[in-house]
């Protein structure tokens, strides 16, 4: 079924598609907040609101919720990005009433006592040490500070110990005043129901809240992360050295987002890629190495990640190189351009299988674009792409002269990414 959208007066949308039977139901409400929307005073609150809406309401308390949520099958969870914060569940089709009950109780009935503040910010802060623990998690956050350096996007999203012991219920209850808004808010749901039955539902439980008129912004797309070149060492006790390297490439908006996608994935994003066969298949220097493109509201980015140990990670940076030089002089050719087209196309029919994959693509292309991408109408986009089309995207894909690189090592060696000056 086609997917099904509705913006109320109040700029509440709704985003519904119907899936087949003896399919699970997903509900998902999306917000338009993350640590983009934060001050520096009040980083990491988004997820800190995230985690506190879940520690009871006036009517139930934090072990009522879960006892009703595992009691009627209701699989519940949330999750906050530097975007967005969602919340969703996922069920079978005949207790996704109770969802919408539950899940709307959660996110706008939450009484944010300061006790359960104070105590779950314990909590938080036991989060925040499990990711420092994390060289990956180090590694990332370091390179999103570098990378989107002087935007919204640089900043952490669980925020760090010093902020959070300043946050109290007032703060709270004003963030979520300011941002839990009709216009900033999607529900997204999937599951074999009647357009109708989904809409009643909604009513009840959601749009009722909302009695002001108001329109949904209109993201700005011309905003194009350039970054400054950078390198950053960060010295932990590790076993192996973890390197990410990034490369600016346009944000959602571009017309060229797919051809972007494509290359990377003929570079690094496969065990068929250049990468992988040459650095990890060929030489053995790597367990994984991958080369992604990730895209925001704010810019897009070529990444290459890898571990290895410390001797080696010279070596597999002068391959890697050498291997991105290669590539951009010559391009890609037509039997890996078909080889991704049809991966891509796999991996895009496999996921629309996936009912909590829907519901949650759905709800980020509302609150990203205003509409949603359908599977045809991406894979159409994926088989219009042509090898001159690529290449010609491609050769502005790894730019030294923009190029941020971070590394996590045992022992620190400036001259590491010297190949690239």
């Amino acid at each position: 079924m086609k997917e099904y959208c509705k913006t109320y007066e109040s700029g509440l949308r709704l985003v519904f598609q119907k899936l087949s039977k003896n399919r699970p139901a997903s509900l998902m409400i999306a917000v338009d907040a993350g640590s983009k929307d934060e001050s520096d005073s009040q980083s990491g609150i988004s997820h800190f609101v995230e985690h506190l809406n879940f520690k009871g309401t006036d009517k139930l308390s934090a072990k009522d919720i879960m006892v009703v949520l595992e009691n009627n099958g209701i699989d519940v969870n949330a999750v906050t990005s530097k975007l967005y914060t969602q919340f969703f569940g996922t069920t079978l089709p005949e207790k996704i009433e109770t969802a919408f009950d539950i899940l709307s109780q959660i996110v706008f009935e939450s009484n944010y006592k300061q006790a359960d503040i104070n105590k779950e910010r314990k909590v938080v802060f036991r989060e925040i040490e499990m990711h420092e623990d994390s060289p990956e998690s180090v590694l990332y956050e370091r390179f999103c500070k570098d990378f989107y350096a002087g935007t919204p996007y640089e900043s952490s999203v669980l925020g760090s110990k010093k902020t959070l012991m300043k946050i109290n219920n007032k703060e709270i209850v004003s963030y979520v005043k300011t941002h839990y808004v009709a216009n900033k808010i999607v529900v997204s749901v999937s599951g074999c129901f009647r357009k109708s039955y989904v809409k009643k539902l909604i009513k009840k439980y959601i749009s009722n809240r909302f009695k002001d008129k108001s329109e949904v912004e209109k993201k700005q797309e011309g905003n194009i992360i350039i970054p400054k070149k950078v390198f950053s060492f960060i010295k932990k006790d590790v076993k192996q050295t973890q390197i990410i390297l990034g490369f600016p490439t346009p944000n959602i908006f571009d017309k060229n987002v797919k051809a972007n996608f494509i290359y990377s994935l003929i570079f690094g994003g496969a065990a068929s890629s250049r990468l992988f066969q040459k650095v990890r298949e060929e030489k053995a220097l790597v367990y994984s190495i991958n080369c992604s493109n990730d895209r925001n509201i704010f810019g897009g980015v070529n990444t290459i990640s890898f571990g290895t140990t410390e001797n080696n990670a010279k070596i597999a940076l002068a391959l890697i190189k050498k291997e991105i030089d290669k590539f951009v002089a010559k391009g890609v050719t037509d039997e890996e351009l078909e080889m991704a087209k049809i991966l891509s196309k796999s991996l895009i029919v496999s996921a629309n299988e996936e009912g909590a994959t829907v519901t949650r693509r759905n709800a980020t292309n509302m609150l990203s674009f205003n509409k949603i991408l359908t599977m045809d109408s991406t894979i159409r986009e994926i088989e219009s792409l042509t090898k001159e089309n690529v290449n010609e995207v491609l050769k502005d894909g790894f730019d030294y002269s923009h190029m941020v690189g971070t590394v996590v090592t045992k022992n620190i060696d400036k001259t590491l990414f010297d190949i690239f000056k």
